[in-house]
């Protein structure tokens, strides 16, 4: 939602002020200027009442009454837009601009369900707020999370309310006892009321009863324990046996077949594993050495069989070489044929393209001369290459030579026109003056505007003030009078009597009050009366008193006969009577101890209500009395004033209507003095302007005077824009003459210097044909091809010595090197050979082959038997392995077969066997005897089995079944005895009474009273404590990434760069936030200077309300002179900091400073919104 405009009708000082707010283009930002007391706070708060009602008592109401405060807005958001009044009313505040009443709702939509403190927080900040938040950051710096939560929510001070909360929580209880706590104050005093009560307790019969009683319950239950414990002990006995039984017998079992094998040697467990290894590793071993002598002796014979040539081996590499170089060398003959054939294609060539070009003398030179000979002819013959080159330099300056020739002589001409053509139009100008008096009388008549509208306007203006006079007069009731009346009246003040009408509130107030208590605490006596009656009909509680009055009795009737002033036989029975009616007020008393003090409570309770109400109606009639006496008193003071019957409620509107009377007549008079003033005005700047045209011959004087001064005045602004405007032609022609007879002085030295160096050309043109051997004259396309000829026989003579050097000279070194080293070769080989000299190309290239063919085979060969001989030696080794593979299995068994005692493996196999049984044997019995042990509760086997054998195995179930019911039916009765106990012990404990029971008794209840007061008090405060708390951690946790993100933007644009970004120091306990300068330093809340802690909070207030719009509709913003202490750079960021906010929602900007708009400007540009009041 954004403001269109605003309508401060009738709203504390403005009256009929609209405030426009323009449509935004980029930024919906708008600057709103004024000095101070000019009202910008004002507008701030009008803003508020707008959106969101009138507040009751509003003190906006100094210059308009409550019930005239009217505000009007255009309201947009979307497509949708709202022009609407708000009035100050008890109902129908929403007026459409017709009057029509509007629903309550009709804002509903614009809102957004916003209320008026949430707006006002989350989308207002001020100054005071702004240094409130920074001294509340720094009060929070160790809570990362009450930072954050209380600037976005723009709420301060939440850490003195949590540790408020906290200590009033620590006040009341903590799990740590303290005197200083509320609750263990209240529980110590309960503590020792209980104790006075039991020490005040007196025995009876029924007591020594009852304690008879838990001594033969706990008697019995004692016996009934022992029964229990004796049948527990057999039926464990019987468990026991149970459990024993079938391992004693698998015991025995055993036992008696260890003694059925006899003597046996105890051989290793893997005594068989071992022999069955032993027996098949001889058998492989045995195997296998047969069979490797045999191979041993094949490869002996292969071995003997094979011839190697060492000769040819030693000249491996050379010959190697020779084959390489063989395969290199063999297209060379061949190649340089082929190469001496292009030698003379190119020689030929370039002899036809020297014919070409026609040089004196080239055709004699080259007659008759073979292709080498031609080739240095033709060198010598060419002009050398710094000439052709400094002639192709020549060519290539030629074009651009004439082209900027041409361009020079075409704008000396253009300019040349141009200068005549000016020259021309400034002679045919006619020129025309304006006097400095037509244009005075024209500035002075202009600024008086629409004449005819600004006097109407004026008249309408005293008639309205006249209209409102009247009406102001007639408002005043039956104390009207003359205006001059009024203004000698000595009225008090407004405050004066905003005084008294505050005193009368509070009389009335304080009256009210005290009737309501009056009436609340006669209800309280008399309920509290019939409460007392009630419970002494029903329980009839003997009170000391009543006590205290049968013994008095008693003990005089005992003193009148010790006194003999009765006999004893007389007064006896009398006597006896009053002796018993003591004890039984006295017993009655004590047996009803807790009633009879229930009663005196309630007896207190309802005489304090009485002494209550009788100071309630004392308290009533005071401010009675004083309310008569403050209205007898304005009674008097209103008929001094000669306002008799005005009530002092009604004396502000009064008042207000009288200084209302008063504005509007001095409002008249001004009026009316305007008027007069600018009909003067008017008259002076017609008689000045006819006169100055008349002057200048625009017009006559009758046709002057004629006119009206709206006349005159288009008269004389046509006549001074014609006038102006060909001055403005005089002067831009002679401007533009100036610079065309410049740009023509230049154009013809442009043209002159053009033709020297076209000269210069010429004469370097001459000399150079002359050097390459063409006529001077010849043009510059003729020696161009000649140049291409040139370049070509140059071209092909240096491909001509190229292919000599590269090609031929090296193949042919290379061919004389193979055919001498395929030479030295074949005679160290001991091949028949002619000598290098004498070796034909085609002789060495078969020698090389066969030297090569003869190389492999003897490579192959030595291979050969080189493989045999590794073969050799891998089968003898293979031999010894197999000859101590079977030594080491006959020695393996050898100790087994000592220990047997036995001289073959034939004879081990049973002797293993044997041990391998008595071996399982063994190890049962040694597990039964561990069962026996871990089953037996201890005893030994002997008395195991003499257990075993004093029972009759097959009647244990039945037995055990039996005795198990006999348990169960006692640990029934054992707990039906521990009951019957604990209800005899509770009785006997019950059983008590004091004298001072009734005052314990009370004390006790109080103390619970106080102990529930404060555990109430310490659930709430807790709760609301961790509430606070818990709001502030979901806030960290769901906004911290993103709003400190944005907020470290921010916060470092607002400081100028000082601070780079904001961190969260993860590793304090708790988690405290901290500025990171650039260059990586940190600095905690509490070194940042008061300046900077308010940027903080502006940051951080900017980042929570843009991550706010993300996900509600936007709100206007309001800002009232943030940047008072800021210099202009930092006032600059921090409207950067708006800028960038306004592009989310509408913000508007409240500064008395005029040092606002040159950096606004700069951040905004010319479409800045600039309001000022």
């Amino acid at each position: 939602m954004r403001l269109q405009r605003l309508d401060l009708i009738r709203y504390g000082k403005f009256t009929d002020r609209s405030v426009a707010l323009a449509a935004p283009s980029e930024y919906d930002f708008h600057l709103i200027l004024g000095p101070n007391e000019a009202g910008k706070s004002t507008l701030r708060g009008a803003i508020l009442d707008l959106l969101f009602g009138f507040h009751p008592r509003t003190p906006l109401d100094f210059v308009h009454a409550k019930s005239d405060l009217r505000l009007g807005a255009v309201v947009q958001q979307g497509d949708q837009a709202l022009d609407f009044l708000r009035l100050k009313a008890n109902k129908n505040t929403l007026r459409a601009p017709d009057e029509t009443p509007l629903p309550d709702t009709a804002l509903n939509p614009f809102l957004n369900g916003a209320t008026r403190a949430f707006f006002d927080k989350m989308f207002g900040l001020d100054h005071p707020r702004l240094v409130q938040g920074g001294n509340s950051i720094l009060n929070a710096q160790d809570d990362v999370g009450q930072i954050l939560f209380q600037s976005a929510a723009g709420l301060a001070s939440l850490g003195r309310v949590r540790d408020a909360l906290d200590a009033e929580a620590d006040s009341l209880w903590a799990p740590t006892r303290s005197m200083k706590r509320a609750y263990y104050l209240a529980r110590a005093d309960m503590d020792a009321a209980v104790d006075a009560l039991k020490n005040a307790t007196v025995h009876t019969r029924k007591w020594a009863d009852a304690h008879e009683l838990v001594q033969a319950l706990a008697g019995q239950l004692q016996a009934q324990r022992s029964v229990l414990t004796g049948q527990q002990t057999r039926r464990d006995r019987l468990e026991r046996i149970r459990r024993v039984s079938p391992v004693m017998r698998e015991l025995n079992e055993g036992l008696a077949q260890l003694a059925g094998l006899g003597e046996v040697v105890s051989l290793a467990p893997d005594a068989a594993q071992t022999l069955e290894q032993a027996q098949r590793a001889q058998a492989v071993a045995q195997h296998g050495l047969q069979f490797r002598h045999a191979e041993l002796q094949r490869l002996k014979k292969a071995f003997e069989s094979i011839n190697i040539d060492n000769t040819l081996l030693g000249l491996r590499k050379e010959i190697d070489a020779l084959d390489a170089q063989r395969h290199q060398v063999g297209n060379h003959p061949s190649a340089m044929e082929r190469h001496q054939g292009q030698l003379l294609q190119l020689a030929h060539q370039a002899m036809q393209q020297l014919n070409e070009l026609g040089l004196e003398g080239a055709q004699d030179r080259v007659a008759a001369q073979d292709g080498q000979s031609i080739e240095q002819t033709l060198r010598s013959g060419l002009p050398a290459l710094p000439v052709r080159k400094h002639t192709e330099r020549l060519l290539r300056d030629h074009g651009a030579l004439s082209q900027a020739f041409e361009v020079a002589r075409a704008a000396q001409r253009e300019r040349k026109t141009e200068v005549d053509a000016i020259e021309a139009r400034l002679h045919t100008q006619p020129v025309t003056e304006v006097s400095t008096e037509l244009r005075g009388a024209l500035e002075r008549a202009k600024a008086l505007g629409d004449t005819a509208a600004a006097t109407q306007k004026a008249q309408l203006s005293v008639q309205k003030n006249q209209a409102a006079l009247e009406q102001a007069l007639s408002g005043l009731g039956e104390w009207s009078r003359p205006v001059e009346q009024l203004v000698g009246l000595a009225l008090p003040s407004a405050p004066l009597v905003a005084a008294w009408l505050a005193e009368r509130r509070d009389l009335l107030s304080g009256l009210r009050s005290a009737a309501q208590r009056r009436d609340e605490l006669a209800a309280a006596a008399d309920k509290g009366e019939l409460r007392l009656q009630q419970y002494r009909e029903q329980h009839h509680p003997a009170t000391q008193q009543d006590l205290a009055q049968a013994r008095e009795r008693r003990n005089a009737a005992w003193q009148s006969i010790k006194q003999g002033g009765t006999t004893l036989a007389d007064a006896a029975e009398p006597f006896e009577a009053l002796l018993h009616k003591a004890d039984a007020l006295a017993d009655q008393r004590y047996e009803k101890a807790q009633e009879a003090a229930h009663m005196q409570s309630l007896q207190h309770q309802w005489e304090q209500a009485c002494q209550d109400l009788r100071q309630a109606r004392q308290r009533y009639d005071a401010g009675q009395q004083a309310l008569d006496a403050f209205d007898a008193q304005w009674l008097d003071t209103s008929a001094k004033l000669g306002l008799a019957g005005l009530t002092l409620e009604q004396t502000p509107d009064w008042l207000v209507r009288k200084d209302r009377v008063l504005e509007t007549e001095q409002a008249l008079m001004h009026a009316r003095q305007d008027l007069a003033q600018l009909q003067e005005a008017q008259q002076a700047a017609l008689d000045g302007l006819a006169q100055a045209l008349i002057d200048c011959g625009s017009l006559d004087a009758q046709t002057a005077y004629a006119q009206t001064l709206d006349g005159l005045r288009v008269r004389a602004e046509a006549y001074s824009r014609e006038a102006d405007a060909a001055g403005a032609r005089q002067e831009a022609w002679e401007a533009q003459a100036i610079q065309a007879r410049l740009a023509l002085e230049a154009a013809q030295q442009a043209l002159n210097e053009a033709q020297a160096r076209k000269a210069e050309w010429q004469q370097a043109w001459s000399d150079a044909m002359t050097q390459i051997g063409l006529a001077p004259d010849t043009s510059p396309g003729a020696a161009e091809g000649a140049l291409v000829l040139m370049t070509s026989i140059s071209d092909k003579l240096e491909q001509m010595r190229r292919l000599r050097s590269e090609r031929l000279d090296l193949m042919q070194a290379e061919l004389h090197g193979f055919v001498a080293q395929a030479a030295r070769l074949a005679h160290a080989a001991g091949l028949e050979c002619a000598s290098a000299d004498s070796l034909s190309y085609a002789d060495a290239f078969d020698m090389s082959q066969t030297l090569a063919q003869r190389l492999a085979q003897a490579s192959r060969a030595q291979e050969e038997a080189a493989k045999l001989d590794h073969a050799l030696t891998a089968e003898r080794a293979e031999i010894r392995i197999a000859e101590q593979t079977l030594q080491e299995a006959r020695a393996a068994i050898q100790p087994l077969m000592d220990r047997a005692g036995v001289d073959t493996l034939e004879a081990l196999g049973p002797a293993i066997s044997k041990s391998d049984q008595h071996r399982v044997l063994a190890q049962r019995v040694e597990q039964a005897r561990e069962r026996l042990l871990q089953e037996g509760d201890g005893l030994s086997q002997a008395q195991l089995q003499e257990e075993l054998d004093s029972v009759d195995i097959a009647a244990l179930v039945t037995q055990w079944s039996s005795l198990q019911a006999d348990i169960e039916q006692s640990t029934q009765t054992q707990s039906d005895l521990a009951v019957q106990l604990a209800g005899a012990e509770r009785e006997l404990q019950a059983m008590a009474g004091a004298d001072d029971a009734a005052q314990a008794e009370a004390r006790r209840q109080d103390a619970l009273a106080r102990m529930s007061d404060a555990a109430e008090r310490y659930v709430k405060v807790f709760t609301a404590s961790r509430l606070l708390r818990w709001s502030i951690d979901r806030y960290r946790e769901e906004k911290q990434g993103p709003m400190l993100a944005r907020a470290s933007a921010i916060f470092g644009q607002l400081t100028l760069n000082s601070f780079e970004r904001l961190r969260v120091d993860f590793d304090r306990h708790p988690m405290v936030l901290e500025g990171q300068r650039a260059d990586g330093h940190c600095v905690g809340i509490e070194g940042l200077s008061d300046g900077t802690r308010d940027q903080l909070y502006l940051a951080l207030r900017l980042a929570a309300l843009e991550l706010h719009l993300e996900q509600a509709p936007a709100l206007p913003f309001i800002a009232d002179d943030l940047f008072i202490n800021y210099d202009d750079e930092r006032s600059e960021a921090g409207l950067r900091a708006l800028a960038e906010l306004s592009r989310h929602t509408q913000v508007i900007f409240l500064s008395h400073h005029e040092a606002l708009l040159e950096p606004a400007r700069r951040v905004f540009g010319d479409e800045l919104d600039v309001v000022r009041l």
